[in-house]
């Protein structure tokens, strides 16, 4: 052999000598205590909707009125539906999905139209109020789907006669509140 290549004698037995006493220690080092841990949560969805600009709203009937024809028979006059405001939807992370409208309306205040078609919310005075989505009575309490939430259908109200003879239609006043709820189904 070439002394240029030779390595001294004495560094690889130190090298050597040095790993067989500290791979035993590195080997041997046990936990004195251990603790495990599970990692758990729950990934959902961030779907939530508000009304833009949501506020009390009133709606304002003009001057309702009716048309006595004798025998006890009154019939309310015709007048425009009126619609209702502030149904405009803002949603996140409702992609392909709707959302419902649904009215709450206080225990006792629904009655039938004169054709016993549709709930109506009472209003005083022989008066209840219809509620028309997209132009079609609906029950005043059952639930509105709205595919697309930015563009709700139309919601429009209207003075009806509970009575088909009217006869408990009275000059005075006509009054009645709901509350329009928003929902993910």
């Amino acid at each position: 052999m070439n002394n240029k290549t030779k390595r001294p004698a004495g560094l690889s037995r130190v090298a050597l000598l040095a790993t067989s006493l500290l791979l035993p220690l590195c080997a041997s080092a046990s936990p004195v205590d251990s603790t495990s841990y599970t990692f758990s949560g729950t990934l959902k969805e961030d779907r939530h909707c508000a009304f833009v600009n949501a506020r009390a709203r009133t709606v304002t009937f003009p001057d309702v009125s009716y048309v006595d024809q004798g025998g006890g028979k009154k019939t309310l006059t015709s007048q425009p539906p009126q619609k209702l405001l502030g149904t405009i939807v803002n949603c996140t992370g409702l992609a392909g999905s709707g959302v419902e409208l649904a009215f709450t309306v206080p225990a006792g205040n629904l009655g039938m139209n004169p054709a016993d078609t549709f709930q109506v919310l009472k209003a005083g005075n022989g008066t209840g109020i219809e509620l028309l989505v997209d132009g079609r009575a609906q029950d005043f309490d059952k639930a509105i789907s709205v595919t697309d939430p930015g563009n709700p259908p139309e919601l429009t109200v209207k003075v009806v006669q509970m009575e088909n003879d009217g006869a408990s239609l009275a000059a005075g006043s006509l009054s009645a509140t709901a509350t329009l709820n928003l929902s993910i189904p």
